[in-house]
């Protein structure tokens, strides 16, 4: 075995709201509709296992190819500088 992939998204670590904070942020920079309120449950519904590509497809069908992939790698970015600080492991995997 070379290597290992691991998938930690409320596994080991809770990242729903370090998605919702990275979410809202880069709506409000390409410009999403003032009708999408990025909630808990707006992450929970629309967010939580959708690939990055199909996020953009339906909520930010303005933007062009080359727009939509650099709010991908954008996206990404804010997600891991907030996970920097915010990240936190799932209640219950820590020991008391």
């Amino acid at each position: 075995v070379k290597g290992f992939l691991f998938d930690l998204d409320g596994t080991v670590a809770e990242t729903d709201s370090l998605h919702e904070v990275a979410i809202r942020e880069m709506f409000r920079r390409a410009g999403a509709s003032a009708d999408v309120v990025v909630d808990h449950r707006f992450i929970r519904e629309n967010i939580s296992g959708v690939d990055n590509a199909d996020i953009v497809e339906k909520f930010l069908p303005h933007l062009s190819p080359e727009d939509a992939e650099k709010w991908i790698v954008d996206k990404e970015r804010v997600f891991r500088e907030v996970a920097k600080t915010q990240i936190e492991p799932v209640q219950g995997l820590r020991e008391p």
